[in-house]
């Protein structure tokens, strides 16, 4: 993730393509990363649906799942 952010910002984009991610192992919080030489702080949902709830706008998913488990996750992700 740090490293798409990298790219989003030597690009000049004015804010960051990644919007939140989904890390089903924990409750919900806050993942902290940086922005340039900014530290923002980026929402980490337990599951999908609070986190497709919470950002409608969101329009590409980026699955880092592991072998085992990255069917699974693809085929709930695509019920959205």
């Amino acid at each position: 993730v740090q490293g798409m952010l990298d790219f989003d910002h030597v690009c000049r984009r004015t804010q960051p393509s990644v919007v939140a991610m989904v890390y089903p192992f924990t409750g919900d919080h806050k993942q902290k990363f940086y922005w340039g030489h900014e530290e923002i702080l980026l929402p980490c949902y337990k599951n999908m649906a609070d986190c497709i709830k919470r950002h409608p706008e969101a329009d590409v998913l980026i699955n880092f799942a592991s072998l085992r488990s990255a069917y699974e996750s693809t085929m709930e992700a695509m019920k959205y």
